[in-house]
């Protein structure tokens, strides 16, 4: 009996919170890419829109691929919407500013008011996972992260620091991660991050046939309408494995760091040479002034020629 109470309790507790946090999405405005949701009847999309469209329509065009059908955006109204959305998913979903959830195929994003981040950004990044998703399989989630975080231009001056400092102490973040997982430990994110970020950057700018012919494979084979294996598409195109690729981007990267640090050291430097010129100048002026003082030379005395019968022809 009492059991059947208790259970009884549970249940007038827990439906009132089910019904709180029950979603309701209603279509919000489309445009040539996109679908845009909302259970926030303030949610306005025709700026959004344009602005995601030609962001859309460069990475496509820069990557030759170009989608089928639009993404679906889904925003929500509150953060109680949100975690009660995130709720029993991995942690950093749970305290992200959006999620893309490659089951449902949809990006799911908080309120404006709630993103300190510029919004456009943060949905270029979720974008990119939901792009990758159509046309390839087998992607390792350094790459996702990588192509998110570069085309969204998401890396500020603070994060370049952070990944001098941790790349120079042979901290960087791990690309080949067991089970394909991010970090556990919250304190790596930023490193892994970082790291998927300048591995783009490395396959882009310092291997560019590479990187062609990477993506002249994958839209070749989008063209004839098959999705793309990752492995086997980036061992043709970059003649090596995972594993060998994963060393060799570390040693670049050791590199890399010193070439920051140097950087970072003559920028500290012109930063500061104003105020070295100045502190030099004023010991100057006080070393002048405790030299002592010479004396006056004595004036040559003048002969009259006139007066001086000594001195007339």
């Amino acid at each position: 009996m009492h059991r059947l109470l208790l259970f009884l309790l549970f249940l007038a507790v827990l439906l009132p919170l089910a019904a709180e946090t029950e979603l309701h999405f209603k279509h919000k405005g489309s445009s040539d890419y996109a679908e845009f949701f909302s259970t926030s009847s303030t949610f306005q999309s025709e700026n959004l829109s344009e602005q995601l469209d030609e962001r859309i329509f460069a990475i496509q065009s820069e990557l030759g691929i170009y989608t089928n059908h639009k993404v679906q955006i889904f925003a929500l109204g509150s953060s109680v919407e949100y975690h009660a959305l995130s709720r029993g998913k991995d942690a950093i979903v749970e305290f992200s500013d959006a999620f893309y959830s490659s089951a449902e195929e949809r990006i799911y994003i908080r309120s404006k008011q709630e993103i300190q981040e510029s919004y456009l950004q943060v949905l270029v990044h979720e974008y990119m996972h939901w792009y990758l998703d159509q046309i390839f399989e087998n992607t390792p989630l350094w790459f996702h992260e990588g192509m998110a975080t570069y085309f969204a231009g998401q890396l500020g001056y603070e994060r370049y620091l952070m990944f001098i400092q941790n790349s120079f102490w042979g901290k960087p973040g791990e690309l080949l991660l067991p089970g394909d997982s991010y970090p556990k430990n919250p304190s790596d994110l930023q490193s892994f991050y970082l790291s998927s970020y300048f591995t783009i950057k490395w396959m882009k700018e310092k291997q560019e046939l590479s990187w062609k012919h990477f993506w002249d494979n994958t839209a070749n084979s989008w063209r004839r309408g098959y999705k793309t294996d990752f492995r086997m598409c980036f061992r043709r195109a970059y003649g090596m494995e995972l594993w060998s690729f994963h060393l060799a981007f570390g040693r670049y990267i050791k590199r890399l760091s010193y070439q920051y640090l140097v950087v970072a050291i003559n920028s500290i430097v012109l930063a500061l040479m104003p105020l070295i010129l100045l502190i030099a100048a004023r010991k100057r002026k006080l070393r002048q002034a405790k030299l002592p003082d010479l004396p006056l030379p004595e004036e040559p005395s003048v002969v009259n020629t006139e007066t001086d019968p000594e001195t007339r022809d």
